[in-house]
């Protein structure tokens, strides 16, 4: 035995504080050590929706603001849309959408008020289904049955960007990924769901249509984007279909998570969606005023700058003007001088050359009357 009772008998070595009995912090142990631990998560509520969106935030704490504020703007866009439909008069989407928040509550409450039994029709609801993984959450769409006059997801992010982009209200979310086709997250049933839905949104299209895609994968496995591009190439090539890397007019969009796969067809995807991206949606706003202010202003500095180099062009041109006509100015009176003096000596030897001949002509004469009368005839060379 050793020394203090430590021997083979001795204290035996804990495996955890409070692990026993009376322990509070053990894994499942009693004393409310299983409530430290991290919450359960939340899944999916219900079966697969026929449609849906996936809502993306900046952190998982800011996950549920990001959901209800994605309801809202989904929200809004359905009614604007109802409304521009009801109207037929694009121009009042933006109006609706902004009244349209303020109308659906004060409805509710009138209805709350009446209390004489009368309930109106029920309107379609985006409601929340689940959260995937953590900060990514699943808003699902109203059954086809139940409103088969609600438009595909696709439209209304469509209509959400361009809000967006016209007036930024979004705080929270990150990206709005429409789902127009949902199915489960198996290589085999998605390609049954593109086999069956692809031709279909691709129908009307002309020959040589480019086409890409963008895929979402969260904590799931079982489809690759290499199946995804495969399977998407075996249904859209017999239709002559091109697919472009760089060029794509249109792009599908595929997410897998372990709850669900879906896709949509979008068009111009990377630029006017701006990859179903809110965010970037609310900053194209300010990048085009930025753009324009910027652009105002290397206007007038051009306009500026022009205006003073005509002016420095101007004082340029007269000052060599001035330089050259005061330089020059003797040398030119000299060349007149001197070309009018050559000019009186032209004029002085032609006038003495006629005077002799004039001279020899009347020696010559005055000889020939000197000769007929007789007389002596002086010389020429005399005179």
């Amino acid at each position: 035995m050793g020394k203090g009772g430590k021997g083979k008998h001795g204290k035996k070595r804990k495996h955890g504080s409070g692990g026993g009995k009376d322990g509070g912090k053990g894994k499942g142990g009693k004393g409310g050590g299983g409530s430290e631990g991290k919450g359960k998560r939340r899944g999916m509520l219900g079966p697969l929706p026929e449609r849906a969106f996936i809502i993306s935030s900046d952190s998982p704490q800011a996950s549920p603001k990001a959901t209800k504020e994605a309801q809202r703007l989904l929200t809004d866009a359905f009614e604007a849309l109802q409304a521009s439909t009801a109207t037929g008069n694009i121009a009042e989407v933006a109006v609706a959408q902004e009244k349209s928040s303020l109308i659906s509550e004060l409805e509710a409450e009138l209805q709350e008020l009446r209390g004489d039994g009368a309930t109106a029709a029920k309107r379609p609801r985006i409601r929340f289904h689940g959260e995937v993984t953590r900060g990514i959450s699943v808003l699902a769409c109203p059954q086809k049955a139940d409103s088969p006059n609600f438009p595909a997801p696709s439209v209304l992010v469509e209509s959400v960007l361009a809000t967006q982009r016209r007036e930024s209200t979004s705080r929270f979310v990150v990206r709005l990924l429409p789902l127009d086709y949902v199915c489960s997250p198996h290589l085999s049933n998605f390609r049954d769901a593109v086999r069956k839905h692809l031709p279909v949104a691709f129908a009307g299209m002309k020959e040589g249509t480019c086409w890409y895609i963008a895929c979402f994968f969260r904590a799931m496995a079982t489809i690759k984007r290499e199946d995804v591009l495969s399977i998407c190439k075996e249904v859209l090539g017999p239709l002559g279909m091109d697919l472009s890397v760089s060029d794509a007019e249109y792009t599908i969009m595929v997410e897998v998570n372990p709850s669900l796969c879906g896709f949509s067809v979008l068009r111009d995807y990377e630029n006017g969606l701006h990859e179903c991206h809110v965010q970037r949606a609310c900053r194209a706003k300010e990048d085009d005023d930025d753009d324009d202010q910027d652009s105002e202003e290397s206007g007038d500095c051009n306009s500026e700058g022009v205006e003073a180099s005509h002016i420095a062009a101007s004082q340029e041109i007269s000052e060599a003007a001035s330089t050259v006509s005061t330089e020059q100015a003797p040398t030119v009176a000299d060349n007149a001088d001197s070309c009018a003096s050559s000019a009186i000596h032209n004029v002085s030897d032609a006038a003495c050359k006629a005077a002799v001949d004039v001279a020899e002509a009347a020696g010559e004469a005055s000889g020939q009357l000197a000769k007929d009368s007789g007389e002596p005839v002086a010389q020429a060379s005399d005179m």
